[in-house]
């Protein structure tokens, strides 16, 4: 049966079975999330035993069934995929997995797996709502990926222009080049000669 939250009739009841780790992260600090959920959809969530030890049962109510979809939207755990290029990797996983780390805990996704295949995917692991969020930051990324690696071409060509020239410092150009490998740094840290430089040596 139905309850009332305060004046407002809730007839639609639904329950969800899983894990006492992600009915952890649904509540949130202090019940903070499941508090937005309730006052954002004037829905009632609760949490009972699970049938299974390690589990819970969430009882959600709604007023109707529009409700309850796009509250559920924010608690059923999917898998998603996201398909990528290979050359595209590097670039959306990061150094240690930095960018994969940063997007995820973004977009509020449990977990994001990559999957080595003929194309490669991500796994998005969260809520629809997680899993849409986390689209639209990936897509986002990846709006930036042919700027830099077009930056990254034209750099090549003025360090190999520089490198005939005579006009680049290798020990730089090294060093440089490391730190831009490691992503601390998008340019080269080179040191050009000046023509007070070139002179003082004669």
């Amino acid at each position: 049966p139905g309850v009332k939250a305060g004046k407002i009739d809730l007839p639609i009841v639904e329950e969800v079975t899983m894990s006492e780790a992600h009915v952890g992260r649904l509540i949130g600090k202090g019940g903070s999330n499941v508090q937005d959920l309730q006052t954002q959809h004037e829905a009632k969530i609760s949490v009972a035993s699970g049938p299974d030890p390690g589990s819970k049962t969430v009882v959600i109510r709604c007023k109707d069934k529009e409700t309850m979809r796009r509250v559920r939207d924010h608690i059923d755990i999917v898998e998603e995929l996201f398909e990528i290029q290979a050359h595209q990797k590097a670039w959306i996983v990061g150094r240690n997995s930095s960018t994969l780390d940063s997007l995820r805990n973004a977009a509020g996704l449990q977990e994001i797996k990559l999957k080595p295949s003929e194309r490669d995917s991500l796994v998005f692991v969260g809520s629809r709502a997680a899993c849409h969020a986390a689209r639209a930051l990936f897509r986002t990324h990846l709006l930036y990926f042919d700027t830099f690696r077009d930056l990254d071409a034209e750099l090549e060509v003025l360090i190999g222009r520089l490198k005939e020239q005579g006009e680049l410092n290798e020990a730089e150009l090294r060093k440089g080049g490391k730190d831009h490998r490691k992503g601390k740094e998008k340019g080269l840290s080179v040191q050009l000669r000046t023509p007070r430089d070139m002179s003082s040596r004669h």
